[in-house]
């Protein structure tokens, strides 16, 4: 299913305050492995805190594959 394909991962934080100097915006999607050719892969990501994420597959053409993940994920 990942073969050729890109994953974007959209998050939106819970309670942003952008005012905030301390708030960690950092955000990551990791390589998935072993890799994409194999019939399981891993795919994983970090969020600096809790909120709504959407992880999806598109392929090259950009046409929605699968979503894998659509909804909060807390801490």
């Amino acid at each position: 299913i990942l073969a050729g394909c890109v994953c974007l991962l959209e998050v939106t934080p819970d309670a942003v305050q952008p005012s905030d100097p301390n708030l960690v915006a950092e955000y990551a999607l990791h390589q998935n492995y072993p890799n994409p050719f194999n019939p399981e892969t891993t795919i994983s990501f970090d969020m600096p805190q809790a909120g709504n994420a959407n992880l999806s597959v598109f392929n090259v053409k950009g046409q929605l594959v699968k979503t894998l993940l659509n909804g909060n994920v807390g801490f």
